[in-house]
This record gives structure tokens, C-alpha cells and sequence, in this order.
């Protein structure tokens, strides 16, 4: 499922969407909401036809049963409204979609504990598996070729939430893009006799390293994905807890907000 707000930004979680539907054989539902009083046409939502086009899939000038011959179906729904996170969270709970792909605005600062990010918000919400794609990252999918260029992974880890479930959507992940070699890395922010035991899966290709640091928990994870040129950081999570967080957000949260590389929010 992925909410399309028909900007140029949306692009790369387009094309996420897409290429992650094609390689599942799955139904891709986009969504626009609109405010109240204005009308959208179809050929405002981002193109399926001509993107498989561009990604060598189907000829040019493609009909939709070239596109259903690919093994996928496309539902394209406008819904109007003001408050556009509930109306994405309702069509979330009436669908139940295996996965969201959402493209997010990024703040920083003291004001983007105030502004609430939608993309945030619709993570926690939600409790669905969504696949945050900052507006400016190219992400691991090429919008002009479909390539997956998926190599280097950051899985950060504590007590709680466990990570387990981190594992199970990147083993899946990988295996439905067809990914035979990647790099793990496994990041804890505080000492190593304190971090709990991980399981790690035995997935031929893998290359598994642990990384400990201390200091702030935020600011460690968003430097290890850059030092490390991340192309995806995957996160166990289970929203808010206490005050503090009810004020700047939970840790997914805060990284959402400052991540150059997609994030693979993961419920516990």
C-alpha cells in the first residue's frame, strides 16, 4: 500500500512500492487524499504502465493487461478530507495491507518535536510493516530501472524490542528481491557485556559484524548508517514510552526524521 501525494518527491516510494509488488505478484494499492472542494484525475497518480515500460517489463504504449500479465493488480482510490493521517490510517485498518511504503518530509530541529512527521505517525499507528524512503534518498530500488541495489544493512538491537523480528522481515525482504549477498551490521549503543544475546539466522551470503557504542542512542545510529553508506536500516519497534517520548518522539521515530537510507519500520 502506498499513499501517493502526486509530488516528484513521492517518486522513489513509487518505485519501491512497485518493484516490491512485481517481485511478490501482489496487489498494489495506491491512495491520494485530497482536500475538500478539489478534484484529482487519474492521470495524476504516478504511472505503473510507463514505469514498467522504462524498466524494460512491457512494451511501450502498454495496456493494462500487460501490466496483469506481470502477476500484479493495481487499485487506485481517491478519498477527501482534511486530516489526511486518518483517512491513510483508516483505509490501513479496512485493507489490511501486508506493507506500507510511505516517502516522508524530514525536520530537524526543536520544531519537529512539535510538527509530528505524517510518515511517523502513520508507523505508529498503525503497527503495519511500513518501508519509510526519505524524500532525499535515492533509496535501494532505481526509479529509472528497477535495479535492486540493496548491499549494506544496519539492524540496531537492545533488550527491547527484540530484534528477531528485525531478521524475519530483512530474511523475507531479500529473498523476495532476490538478494544473494549482504552485509549486516549489527549496531548496540551502550557496552558490550550489557548488549543481550542476538540470534542471528544462518542465510547463505550474509556477512554479520557487531558494532557497540555509547553515548546517545539517536545520533549513533544516524552516523553508522552514513560512515557505513547504509542502504537500509531495519528497526524492531514498539512505539512510544513515557513523556520524554511523547514529547520528541520515540527512537524510530527520531530516526525516521534523520535517516539519509530508507527504514523498514517493524513492529514487535
Amino acid at each position: 500500500f502506498h499513499p501517493a501525494d502526486f509530488t516528484e518527491g513521492d517518486q522513489g516510494a513509487f518505485s519501491h512500492a512497485l518493484k516490491i509488488a512485481l517481485c511478490g505478484k501482489s496487489r498494489l494499492d495506491l491512495l491520494h487524499v485530497e482536500p475538500r472542494g478539489e478534484e484529482s484525475r487519474w492521470s495524476d497518480f504516478p504511472s505503473v504502465r510507463s514505469t514498467v515500460a522504462c524498466w524494460g517489463l512491457a512494451p511501450e504504449g502498454s495496456h493494462r493487461k500487460d501490466v496483469l500479465s506481470l502477476g500484479i493488480d493495481i487499485k487506485k482510490v481517491v478519498r477527501e478530507g482534511a486530516d489526511i493521517g486518518t483517512r491513510i490510517l483508516d483505509y490501513i485498518e479496512s485493507e489490511e495491507p501486508d506493507l506500507v511504503v510511505l516517502a516522508t518530509h524530514q525536520r530537524n530541529g526543536p520544531a519537529s518535536w512539535i510538527q509530528k512527521a505524517l510518515a511517523a505517525r502513520i508507523t505508529r499507528e498503525s503497527k503495519t510493516l511500513s518501508l519509510i524512503t526519505p524524500r532525499r534518498s535515492l533509496g535501494f530500488i532505481s526509479s529509472e530501472t528497477g535495479a535492486v541495489q540493496l548491499r549494506h544493512v544496519l539492524i540496531p538491537f537492545d533488550h527491547e524490542p527484540s530484534p528477531a523480528r528485525a531478521f524475519e522481515a530483512l530474511t523475507a525482504l531479500t529473498r523476495l528481491l532476490g538478494v544473494e549477498e549482504l552485509e549486516v551490521s549489527l549496531f548496540h549503543v551502550g557496552p558490550e557485556d550489557a548488549a543481550p544475546p542476538v540470534h542471528i539466522p544462518d542465510v547463505p551470503g550474509w556477512k554479520i559484524e557487531k558494532t557497540f557504542w555509547d553515548g546517545d542512542v539517536v545520533d549513533h545510529i544516524l552516523d553508522a548508517a552514513e560512515n557505513r553508506n547504509s542502504d537500509l536500516i531495519v528497526m524492531a519497534t514498539h512505539g512510544r514510552h513515557g513523556a520524554l517520548d511523547a514529547w520528541r518522539g520515540s527512537v524510530t521515530e527520531r530516526v525516521i526524521r534523520g535517516a539519509r537510507c530508507p527504514i523498514l519500520a517493524v513492529p514487535a
